[in-house]
Protein backbone atom coordinates (compact mmCIF):
# COMPACT_ATOMS: atom_id res chain seq x y z
CA UNK A 1 0.00 0.00 0.00
CA UNK A 2 2.80 2.19 0.76
CA UNK A 3 4.17 1.75 -2.81
CA UNK A 4 0.85 2.51 -4.59
CA UNK A 5 1.18 5.60 -2.24
CA UNK A 6 4.57 6.99 -3.10
CA UNK A 7 3.99 5.90 -6.86
CA UNK A 8 1.09 8.07 -6.71
CA UNK A 9 2.88 11.00 -4.86
CA UNK A 10 5.58 10.82 -7.59
CA UNK A 11 2.72 11.40 -10.52
CA UNK A 12 0.99 14.44 -8.80
CA UNK A 13 4.41 15.91 -8.21
CA UNK A 14 5.28 15.85 -11.98
CA UNK A 15 1.94 17.37 -12.84
CA UNK A 16 3.02 20.55 -10.80
CA UNK A 17 6.71 20.23 -12.12
CA UNK A 18 7.11 23.17 -14.77
CA UNK A 19 6.67 22.05 -18.38
CA UNK A 20 8.79 24.03 -20.90
CA UNK A 21 8.20 23.90 -24.29
CA UNK A 22 4.36 22.31 -24.08
CA UNK A 23 2.65 25.71 -24.33
CA UNK A 24 4.90 27.02 -27.14
CA UNK A 25 2.43 26.64 -29.43
CA UNK A 26 -0.04 28.83 -28.14
CA UNK A 27 1.13 32.39 -28.40
CA UNK A 28 3.63 31.16 -31.55
CA UNK A 29 1.11 29.86 -34.70
CA UNK A 30 4.39 28.81 -36.68
CA UNK A 31 4.66 25.82 -33.80
CA UNK A 32 2.20 22.94 -34.65
CA UNK A 33 0.23 21.70 -31.52
CA UNK A 34 0.90 18.11 -33.02
CA UNK A 35 3.81 16.22 -34.71
CA UNK A 36 1.00 14.65 -36.92
CA UNK A 37 3.74 16.16 -40.15
CA UNK A 38 6.46 13.76 -38.85
CA UNK A 39 4.32 11.16 -38.46
CA UNK A 40 2.64 11.63 -41.72
CA UNK A 41 6.59 11.53 -43.12
CA UNK A 42 7.74 8.40 -41.55
CA UNK A 43 4.70 6.22 -42.54
CA UNK A 44 5.51 5.75 -46.08
CA UNK A 45 9.06 4.04 -45.19
CA UNK A 46 7.84 1.92 -42.54
CA UNK A 47 4.82 0.91 -45.08
CA UNK A 48 7.69 0.30 -47.52
CA UNK A 49 9.62 -1.75 -44.58
CA UNK A 50 6.90 -4.01 -43.54
CA UNK A 51 5.96 -4.73 -47.54
CA UNK A 52 9.36 -5.47 -48.44
CA UNK A 53 9.80 -7.98 -45.10
CA UNK A 54 12.96 -5.90 -43.99
CA UNK A 55 16.25 -5.36 -45.40
CA UNK A 56 17.88 -8.30 -44.62
CA UNK A 57 20.94 -7.56 -43.78
CA UNK A 58 22.83 -4.35 -41.57
CA UNK A 59 24.01 -2.79 -44.82
CA UNK A 60 20.59 -3.37 -46.67
CA UNK A 61 19.02 -1.58 -43.92
CA UNK A 62 21.82 1.97 -44.31
CA UNK A 63 20.68 1.77 -47.34
CA UNK A 64 17.55 2.04 -47.32
CA UNK A 65 17.85 4.56 -44.85
CA UNK A 66 20.12 6.50 -47.45
CA UNK A 67 17.16 6.16 -50.18
CA UNK A 68 14.15 7.18 -48.03
CA UNK A 69 16.10 10.55 -46.92
CA UNK A 70 16.98 11.01 -50.75
CA UNK A 71 13.59 10.76 -51.33
CA UNK A 72 12.31 12.64 -48.98
CA UNK A 73 14.01 15.31 -49.89
CA UNK A 74 13.72 15.37 -53.02
CA UNK A 75 9.71 15.23 -52.44
CA UNK A 76 9.96 18.29 -49.86
CA UNK A 77 11.85 20.38 -52.12
CA UNK A 78 8.61 19.04 -54.83
CA UNK A 79 11.18 17.71 -57.41
CA UNK A 80 10.31 14.47 -59.67
CA UNK A 81 12.63 12.10 -58.02
CA UNK A 82 11.81 9.85 -60.47
CA UNK A 83 13.40 11.88 -62.91
CA UNK A 84 15.87 13.37 -60.64
CA UNK A 85 16.93 9.53 -60.28
CA UNK A 86 17.52 9.26 -64.33
CA UNK A 87 19.61 12.93 -64.53
CA UNK A 88 21.57 11.03 -61.40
Amino acid sequence: MQAVLEAQGKALHSLLAPRDGLGVFVPDPRVAPDNNTAERALRRAEIGRKTSFGSGSEQGAHLTGLLYSVYGTLQMWGLNSYAWTLDY
